[in-house]
């Protein structure tokens, strides 16, 4: 591969891991937008699978947004390696354990928000708003 083939499959990478991450911020946003519209409304097991369901959902952009950067980073270090003097692979970065957790941690408190929203906060309200 020439300097500028890996340049472009690293930023391809970096641009699939990033859209794969939105993808992931889509469907949290449906899903608290779904359980704020519809959440007192729901029986619990319906509120329940559609948890399930959701989560199930979250996977493929949780897996495609780690395996385009797992791939963003080895490009970046097989850049490094084959191109040293060059002006584009230079600089350090984060390394790929640290980015990932950083990274990861907001992605996991906001599909752990979004589940605690429904089944706490609504449901819950729902439960207080039928006993009065």
């Amino acid at each position: 591969m020439s300097e500028f083939e890996h340049y472009e499959a690293l930023l391809m990478s970096i641009e699939l891991s990033v859209s794969a991450s939105m993808n992931f911020l889509a469907i949290v946003a449906m899903y608290l937008i779904a359980a704020f519209v519809a959440g007192k409304k729901l029986p619990r097991s319906v509120a329940a699978g559609t948890s399930v369901i959701y989560t199930m959902f979250l996977i493929p952009p949780f897996v495609g947004w780690f395996g385009n950067l797992r791939r963003g980073f080895d490009l970046g270090i097989l850049a490094k390696t084959n191109f040293p003097d060059s002006a584009l692979f230079s600089g350090s970065v984060l390394p790929f354990e640290a980015y990932v957790t950083l990274s990861s941690i907001p992605m996991f408190m906001g599909w752990l928000g979004s589940i605690y929203f429904m089944h706490s906060y609504i449901r819950k309200k729902q439960r207080v708003d039928s006993q009065i």
